[in-house]
This record gives C-alpha cells, structure tokens and sequence, in this order.
C-alpha cells in the first residue's frame, strides 16, 4: 500500500509540475536550472572547502569559472557556427544553379521536379524582397530566441549562486514543515537526491561535450565541410534519450551523401565509432547503470517541449530522473523506517 501510495503520489507531483510548466513556463525553467547547476556543482564546492578555501570565495571561484567558461565557449562556437552558415549558404546557391543547369536534361523525375522550382533569378530576386525580408525576420528572431534562452540561463546561474551559498538556510525551511524528528533523517534524503541528480547531469553534460569536440575535431581534420554546425547538432542530440545517437546521424548522413566517396562514408564510420565508444565505454565508466523509467520521460518530453521547445526536451529527462530518484530515496526511507517495528514484532512473537 505504501509503494501504491508512494507511485500515487509522484504521478500527482508530475501533472502538477505539468501544471506549473504551462502555467509559468519562465520561471518554472529558471527555478529548474538553478536547480540543477547548484545540484551539478557541488562537488566542486566541497572539494575547494576541504582544502581549506573559506565557502565564499570557493562559490564566487567556481562561478566566476563557469562564466568564463561558458562565455568563451558560446564566443567560439558561435564565431565557427556562423562561418559554417555563411559557407553553407554559397554552397546551397552553387548546387541550386547546378540543378537548374543539368536538371532539365535529366531523368524524367529530375525534369518533374525541376518544374516545379522557380528558377536561380526567380528565387534569388524574391530572397531579395518581401521574402528575403521574411526569412531575415526569421532568423532574427531565431538568434533573439537564442539570446534569450541564454539570458535565462545567465539569470538562472545567479539564482543558483544563492541555493548554493545560503544551503543552510533553504535546508531550514523546506525543513520546518515537518515534524523534529524527522528532520535529520530528510535533510539526509534531500541531499542524496542532489547528489544522484548532479551526478547525472555531470555525466550527461560530459558525454554531449565529448561527442562535439571529438566530432568537430574529426570533421575538421578529415575536411567535412560544416563541422562545427554538424558536430553541435549532434552533442545537443545526445542529450536525448533513446533517439539521440539516431538523430545525430541524420544531419551527417545529408552531408556525407553529397560529398560522396570517400570522405562521406568515412565521416559516417567516424560518427557510428564515436557514439558507439561514448555508449559502449565511456558512458557506462562516467554514469551510473541505473535505469530510469521512460514512462515519465515520455510525458515529461511531450509536455515541456510542447511548452517550452527545445530547452524543454532538453530539462525533460533530469527532471525525469530527479522525480525517479526523489521516489526511490522516499521509498528507501520508508522501508527502513518499517524495519525496526516488524523486527520488534517478531521478536515479541517469539517470545510469546
């Protein structure tokens, strides 16, 4: 009954926490990213303090770190990013030109479907008008969208500077609400539950790293044209479960075709033998084993990113596995507190 009660329960919190995302979709992201970068960084934090580094100054050192660091790392991606969407807009112009020259000689499917395309003048000169405007508008508010993701994130870093500083102090509250003599035993639980979360986020976050750069070194050496953009597609598509490694593909699959022999089949095999060594090695030494229900990822990847996009699929599975843990620690907790009485009862019985 108290497993029924406990599942009961997590599916309540889950459609509340659904609730909220639809409800407050800003601050709910802020609130679980906060979250989530004082749950990942603490480690850090307790290892600076061990060496004798006063609380303060190791939180405004480990901060100031993760801003320097993500700032030069958004600063050098964006730069090769937007060389890579320069290149790829001549290229996309070369190929159309190419068509409209070899197409209509074709095969009677290249003629069909080149009938049905306007021709290199048509289209550039509607790029140029009403159209161009439309598309300019368009990736305008695609990079305003993009800079405002990362403001929320920025924001949300402050906030965690808090949960991380005050810990005490928020442990306090959220502790009040139950009874004294609990209390110990819980604080103990919320801190598990932080710890299992950061070290899920760490080896998630890890795992995308490693599949950009070893990615983006590879095409980069090989001579693939795009790297960048197809070595950052494919570190944001290992962030999602089961389907990650899939998608990460597709993109270099479409390059590869083009490209052709021999450098599109060795940039596949490269690909396949990389996501294959993070799944195979390096996740299984970096991650726990544990299994996670894809259930609750499911519904949480429909409900957030229909909410809030992209950054919602991404929140969706350590929010997903923050519910699981939490439920597993709750349930740990209330065995262990029936244990003491069932053995009493059966001593009692055997005295008897």
């Amino acid at each position: 009954m108290k497993q029924l009660a406990l599942y009961t329960a997590v599916v309540l919190a889950t459609l509340g926490g659904a609730a909220l995302v639809f409800s407050f979709p800003e601050a709910v992201i802020m609130f679980l990213i906060s979250l989530a970068i004082a749950a990942t960084i603490r480690p850090v934090l307790e290892a600076l303090t061990q060496r004798g580094i006063p609380s303060g100054i190791a939180v405004l050192l480990t901060f100031l770190v993760i801003i320097v660091g993500m700032a030069g790392l958004v600063w050098s991606v964006s730069a090769l990013l937007f060389k890579d969407i320069g290149l790829m807009g001549d290229n996309l112009s070369i190929l159309y030109d190419r068509m409209w020259a070899t197409w209509p000689h074709g095969s009677a499917l290249q003629q069909t479907l080149i009938q049905q395309l306007p021709p290199p003048e048509e289209l550039f000169t509607a790029l140029a008008g009403e159209q161009g405007g439309a598309l300019v508008s368009t990736l305008l508010g695609v990079t305003s969208s993009s800079f405002g993701i990362l403001s929320q994130f920025f924001a949300a870093l402050v906030l965690s500077i808090y949960w991380t500083a005050d810990r005490i102090h928020f442990e306090r509250m959220w502790l009040s609400i139950l009874p004294v003599e609990t209390r110990a035993r819980w604080r103990e639980v919320g801190r598990d539950v932080e710890t299992a979360l950061g070290g899920y986020i760490r080896s998630e976050l890890a795992q995308s790293l490693m599949v950009g750069f070893l990615l983006g070194g590879g095409f980069t050496l090989m001579g693939m044209p795009y790297p960048t953009a197809l070595a950052l597609f494919a570190a944001l598509a290992w962030l999602l479960p089961w389907v990650g490694g899939l998608l990460a593909l597709v993109p270099i699959l479409g390059v590869g075709v083009f490209i052709g022999f021999p450098m599109g089949i060795v940039a596949i095999i490269y690909t396949i033998a990389v996501l294959l060594v993070m799944e195979l090695i390096i996740e299984p030494r970096i991650a726990s084993r544990r299994q996670y229900s894809p259930w609750l990822t499911v519904i949480l990847l429909m409900v957030m990113g229909d909410s809030l996009g992209l950054i919602g699929v991404i929140l969706a599975p350590p929010l997903a596995a923050m519910i699981q843990i939490t439920a597993r620690r709750i349930l740990q907790e209330g065995q262990a507190t029936l244990t003491p009485s069932s053995e009493i009862q059966s001593a009692r019985r055997i005295a008897q």
